[in-house]
């Protein structure tokens, strides 16, 4: 059995206190290996209007240390901008997967799953003494060939020095004050895995079938506005998918 913890927003608290986050995923670590259980993955979600600010880059520098550490899996779950975001980490060596909402589907019919792992092995063969800006110009027109609706996401990024600035420069602030994180990161030939929420059977078959890696279905016992599914419905669900990566 794999475990695996989505963060909340009350893991977070202040985001000037990095403390808090790393006790409260020792915390949680710990109480899985008291019941002789293993944390396989961890997923940083973020409800985020805007591009992440230095803060919140410390916090999840300080959830890629914790995974680093203790082996985990890290999964970026973002709200506004988790490709830019993840090419971005990408390209810093960094070594996470994502995890796709139910809102994403679009991207999951545009073929996002074989996409991202064609622009990961691009940017893990990359020479290191190409430019930021000329790696980002690669993979904008990697995405040109491979699908032009995803390449769309990435233009300002890409095109305008602007729009690049402005994503750039919370990332490399926080690098470069952030004291206990390594810069001499390199991604792994393994690619890292993609999970997709889903909430009925039509689009876990779908996600799966898109190419996803693992997908998770929900609620299972509580939720604020659906219904719960219950225990029964996953007893229920056919063999042929229980088969295939599901938590």
């Amino acid at each position: 059995m794999q475990s695996y913890l989505i963060l909340s927003p009350a893991y977070y608290g202040d985001i000037n206190d990095t403390e808090q986050i790393r006790i409260k995923l020792r915390y949680a670590y710990d109480m899985l290996e008291s019941k002789n259980m293993t944390l396989d993955f961890i997923a940083f979600r973020y409800d985020n209007s805007d591009i992440l600010s230095i803060n919140e880059y410390y916090m999840l520098f300080e959830v890629i240390t914790f995974c680093k550490t203790h082996n985990i899996t890290l999964l970026l779950n973002l709200s506004r901008y988790k490709l830019e975001m993840l090419i971005l980490l990408w390209i810093h060596g960094f070594n996470l997967g994502i995890h796709f909402k139910e809102s994403d589907m679009p991207l999951l019919h545009d073929n996002i799953c074989l996409v991202l792992r064609q622009i990961y092995f691009i940017i893990y063969s990359l020479q290191d003494d190409i430019t930021l800006r000329d790696k980002l110009k690669i993979i904008y027109n990697s995405f040109l060939f491979l699908c032009k609706s995803v390449a769309k996401i990435f233009e300002p990024l890409c095109v305008d020095m602007e729009s690049f600035l402005r994503f750039i420069t919370p990332l490399h602030n926080a690098l470069n004050n952030y004291k206990t994180i390594s810069q001499k990161n390199k991604l792994d030939k393994n690619f890292c895995p993609i999970f997709v929420s889903t909430h009925n059977l039509q689009d876990l078959s779908r996600v799966l079938s898109f190419g996803a890696n693992y997908a998770t279905i929900s609620p299972i016992f509580y939720d604020k506005f659906n219904k719960a599914l219950g225990v029964k419905y996953l007893h229920k669900l056919p063999p042929h998918l229980k088969k295939k990566h599901l938590l």
